[in-house]
């Protein structure tokens, strides 16, 4: 015969027994023994967020980690209704509803969020405050490039001449001139 589960409330009746004559006879003990079991579990939920992470890049990017991939991610949890970014646009890919609730409570209880540290050359666990920053920089830096491509995917020449410079775009009237307003002299 197999052996019965032990009880789990029985168990944990005995560890509140324990910790309360250790709380008794050395505070500092009970103190520190709190302390420790509060970081493992924080250690635990950093380590299973950077392994999520690096799950993720495997799966959509084929790679262990890339270039703004904490950027992607966080994106993908603040727009769950738009396609992963880095990805060809031919074959967009969204995170499932699940996995997406899992990184942002994974990095909630974290209270963090793993970046890219050029420095060293490896992942930083970073606090949510930092990656905020870090996020809203990223994000300014992505608008900017995102209106010099179009720019440029709008531009069909570009002339200079001594004392002129211009630029036709697809949208321009042919011909260059421009229309003169109606009530001009």
């Amino acid at each position: 015969m197999g052996m019965a589960a032990p009880d789990n409330k029985h168990l944990l009746e005995k560890l509140n027994e324990v910790f309360a004559v250790l709380r008794e006879c050395n505070p500092d003990a009970a103190r520190d023994w709190l302390d420790l079991q509060t970081k493992s579990t924080k250690e635990y939920r950093q380590s299973t967020l950077l392994r999520l992470m690096q799950q993720l890049a495997r799966q959509h990017y084929s790679v262990s980690w890339r270039k703004d991939l904490e950027y992607y991610l966080w994106y993908a949890i603040e727009h769950p209704d738009k396609p992963l970014l880095g990805l060809d646009e031919d074959h967009p890919q969204r995170l499932a509803p699940d996995t997406i609730a899992a990184l942002a409570t994974l990095a909630i209880q974290a209270n963090g969020w793993w970046c890219w540290d050029d420095d060293s050359g490896d992942t930083e666990f970073y606090p949510l405050v930092t990656l905020f920053r870090l996020y809203k920089v990223w994000n300014q830096k992505q608008g900017k490039k995102a209106m010099a491509a179009a720019m440029r995917d709008n531009i069909v020449r570009t002339t200079s001449s001594p004392g002129m410079a211009a630029m036709v775009f697809k949208d321009e009237p042919k011909g260059g001139d421009w229309d003169e307003p109606e009530d001009a002299p």
